[in-house]
């Protein structure tokens, strides 16, 4: 065991993420949550991340593996703020080298333009099964012209 080599504490967050990613689908987890990059993570591969950090703060590989992972269990709890997330690239920021500062905010962008997306989809569908749960059958969204018409 080599604490100091932060390529370990990568192939070992990795390995552990394939093998919970395999057991899930092997426990007959639903369809939906099979296509679903949001749907799972890996408590013990977050364990193995973080201990990597603790050792080795400004290998920037296991930042991008924790960021992956925070905005994991932020998703699936749908917590579109993304706080843990956030927290996470708010810790990086003082650690991670200075020739990666740049990537982090710009992973920081994506993460939350994903989240914006995902909370715009889930309020759609919120919205559409509210509209079926009052007894309409069909919806109908106004188009265009009848919009500039009113």
């Amino acid at each position: 065991h080599v604490p100091w080599y932060g390529p370990l504490y990568l192939e070992a967050y990795r390995l552990e993420e394939r093998h919970s990613s395999l057991t899930i689908a092997c426990d007959g987890a639903n369809d939906d949550d099979k296509n679903d990059d949001y749907s799972y993570y890996s408590p013990s591969a977050l364990i193995i991340v973080e201990r990597g950090l603790e050792e080795i703060p400004r290998y920037g590989p296991l930042w991008f593996a924790a960021f992956r992972m925070c905005e994991a269990i932020d998703v699936s709890k749908r917590d579109f703020d993304l706080p843990y997330t956030m927290a996470m690239m708010e810790r990086a920021t003082y650690c991670i080298s200075r020739e990666l500062l740049w990537k982090v905010h710009m992973e920081a962008a994506q993460v939350q333009e994903r989240a914006a997306i995902l909370a715009a989809v889930a309020a759609e569908k919120d919205y559409v099964d509210n509209y079926r749960d009052a007894g309409n059958s069909t919806l109908s969204f106004p188009t265009l012209n009848e919009k500039l018409s009113r």
